[in-house]
């Protein structure tokens, strides 16, 4: 089959089942309702793995953008004082608003101190597949 032909067959064949994974994260992602606060769903880079326990644990990012020439980060030196500097470049391979990520181990889960509901962090009962814990970060 060539040409015209293999083009038709290949546009009427289904898309491929979507893996274990996928469809675990999009039933969690269907059920979870996110804490007052919170941006809508599409808003968080969103990162899923089995925790130690069993559970399934994850952790609802918002994504930093690039930055403006007028933007500044702080840095916090030796003294313990701030001073202000340039701001980095997302890191390669880092999730945009909108994506998620199954990761074979839950140690490679963003481990973020800061953000208030710009982080939210779940546990989900594996054989529910409720959630059992979801709070905005540095709350609940």
């Amino acid at each position: 089959m060539t040409g015209p032909l293999l083009l038709l067959a290949l546009l009427a064949t289904p898309p491929l089942a979507p893996t274990a994974a996928e469809a675990l994260m999009a039933e969690i992602e269907a059920a979870v309702r996110l804490p007052a606060g919170a941006r809508p769903l599409e808003a968080y880079a969103r990162h899923y793995a089995v925790g130690a326990e069993g559970d399934i644990i994850a952790a609802y990012v918002v994504p930093l953008g690039p930055t403006g020439p007028d933007e500044t980060c702080e840095d916090l030196g030796a003294d313990l004082t701030a001073r202000a500097v340039p701001c980095p470049e997302p890191a390669s391979g880092t999730l945009a608003a909108g994506q998620r990520r199954w990761l074979d181990d839950y140690r490679d889960l963003p481990n973020i101190f800061d953000g208030g509901c710009g982080v939210i962090r779940l546990s989900i009962d594996r054989h529910t597949r409720k959630p059992t814990y979801i709070a905005c970060n540095g709350r609940g």
